[in-house]
């Protein structure tokens, strides 16, 4: 899923329905299994660090 801020006061106090059902998904999920929840590794964090080693993104960046 690819999220994008956009930076406009007429969609700002809209509610998304995919995103709010997104969100409740998860919530639900997490209460119903909170076995599932578990704190990032250093090694996952480290992958990570290695996959977007020489990334640069900027607010201004756009995936259109």
């Amino acid at each position: 899923m690819l999220l994008r801020v956009i930076d406009n006061q007429e969609t700002e106090n809209e509610n998304d329905p995919f995103v709010c059902a997104f969100l409740s998904f998860i919530e639900k999920d997490a209460g119903n299994h909170p076995e599932n929840i578990t704190p990032v590794s250093e090694s996952q964090m480290a992958k990570v660090a290695s996959l977007t080693a020489g990334v640069t993104v900027s607010d201004d960046d756009c995936l259109e």
